[in-house]
């Protein structure tokens, strides 16, 4: 490939107030997005932009744990979920291909699916936690207590004590 000519940068956002402004306010084919912007959830920010735009396609860009955050990602709605450890040609593919085909899966994760993937199956090393239970233990292992984990994801403080046990 040579170079990614049809990349157009909007803006550079940092919560999902901005996130949705954007959204509403420029026709964005692709919104990429880092799994967690200024600790809010990443499921508040795919349903909002789907909601407001329901034909953008969202790209997860980050470090974190494909095996752990990427089925409960794109069961929430995201076409793809890119390690921030790729090279800058491999982004670039993955965006043309987004662009064009509205599909891309890297070749290391494609060997671990299964293309005739259900999302609905539970496919990560944490079985059957649901998306809400995983974003749960996130901020749990990140030393969050619940009042801060139930603020964070806009809940009451006994559903966070559900989604724990």
């Amino acid at each position: 490939m040579n170079g990614c000519n049809f990349v157009n940068f909007v803006k550079c956002i940092e919560n999902i107030e901005q996130a949705i402004e954007t959204v509403n306010n420029h026709y964005i084919d692709i919104l990429i997005t880092e799994m967690l912007l200024n600790d809010e959830s990443p499921i508040n920010l795919i349903a909002q932009a789907k909601k407001s735009c329901p034909e953008i396609e969202i790209v997860i860009y980050t470090s974190h744990d494909k095996n752990i955050y990427s089925i409960p990602q794109l069961k929430a709605g995201t076409i793809g979920f890119l390690s921030k450890n790729i090279e800058a040609c491999v982004l670039a593919e993955a965006l043309s291909k987004i662009h064009n085909h509205k599909l891309y899966i890297t070749n290391n994760f494609n060997n671990q699916l299964n293309l005739e993937i259900d999302l609905e199956r539970p496919r990560n090393s944490f079985g059957k936690l649901s998306t809400r239970e995983i974003e749960v233990l996130k901020y749990l292992t990140d030393g969050k207590r619940n009042i801060e984990i139930a603020q964070q994801l806009k809940i009451n403080q006994k559903t966070v004590n559900t989604y724990k046990k």
